[in-house]
């Protein structure tokens, strides 16, 4: 049965407003309820793949990493001067930038999908807060013992 325009969904049958106010029963619009599970699918399947890719450029960028430090080691340098040329960051720093990275990926997801619609944004949540802990790493790592 195809659905009347203004039609709502509630419970099982399509009903008229009309019909939904004589009944005495609260529901969605039909376009509401059909979009809200496409958002939050939509929300995820972003987030995951966001997610995903930067795991595997971290990935990459350490195995590089390694590989650099391997070859330097081999050409025999060793300490300060082995970690200087590596380009190795300390790890405070290390951790300023990751934690500042996810904030940044958090809160530009919850607005993108704030302003789409739907309750995909609360998921920004997570990287935000994964980030602000990072960065009170770098704030206690900072301070003097």
């Amino acid at each position: 049965m195809p659905a009347r325009a203004g039609s709502t969904l509630l419970g099982v049958g399509l009903v008229t407003p009309g019909e939904s106010q004589a009944l005495g029963a609260a529901s969605l619009p039909l376009e509401t309820t059909m979009h809200q599970p496409l958002v939050v699918c939509a929300g995820i399947l972003g987030l995951s793949l966001i997610l995903s890719v930067a795991i595997f450029v971290f990935g990459r960028l350490r195995i590089e990493q390694q590989r650099t430090l391997q070859r330097l080691v081999d050409r025999g340098i060793s300490g300060d001067e082995l970690v200087r040329s590596a380009g190795l960051a300390e790890r405070g720093a290390r951790d300023l930038r990751r934690g500042l990275l996810l904030i940044g990926i958090g809160l530009s997801w919850s607005t993108v999908t704030f302003l789409i619609g739907g309750r995909a944004w609360i998921l920004g949540v997570f990287p935000v807060t994964i980030g602000l802990v990072y960065v009170l790493f770098r704030v206690l790592d900072g301070r003097p013992r």
